[in-house]
């Protein structure tokens, strides 16, 4: 189910802090490629990673989500928490689907930009640099937060 909600996150302080809303259908068409000019590679690391990590992932429906700092994700739709194994940072963590969209996405972003970066391609690189940062920040303030760091560390 689609909801175009915006959902407002606040800190222990009771701060608003980053919001989120669920891009509509009729602009999922531009989302990756907004990210990236390569967002063919960014969707299959995504996928691939995915796939990778956790033994919950079995395919599913995509959520593209868009932060009030201009950050994007996406996150796979599915029921109840995800387990997630990081064999690179010894990490078994079970946490929310979106916090799971939140390390995947981080890590197709890194990945992107290293690619990018290596390529010499500045305006890439900084692109994918200022979307990671942004939502890096939003995963900062995730309930989630802890096992997002711990996995992606």
């Amino acid at each position: 189910m689609i909801d175009n909600s915006v959902y407002q996150s606040t800190n222990h302080k009771g701060d608003i802090m980053l919001t989120t809303s669920i891009v509509p259908v009729k602009e999922r068409f531009a989302f990756l490629p907004s990210i990236t000019k390569d967002f063919l590679s960014f969707e299959a690391t995504l996928f691939s990673f995915a796939e990778m990590f956790s033994e919950n992932y079995q395919g599913a429906y995509w959520q593209f989500i868009s932060l009030s700092n201009g950050g994007k994700f996406l996150y796979p739709e599915l029921e109840g928490s995800v387990r997630a194994i990081n064999t690179y940072s010894h990490a078994d963590v079970t946490f929310s689907s979106e916090a799971y969209g939140l390390c995947l996405t981080l890590m197709a972003l890194s990945q992107r930009n290293a690619i990018a970066h290596r390529n010499g391609d500045e305006e890439e690189n900084e692109r994918l640099y200022t979307l990671y940062h942004q939502v890096r920040d939003y995963a900062l303030e995730h309930k989630d937060a802890e096992f997002i760091l711990t996995f992606i560390d």
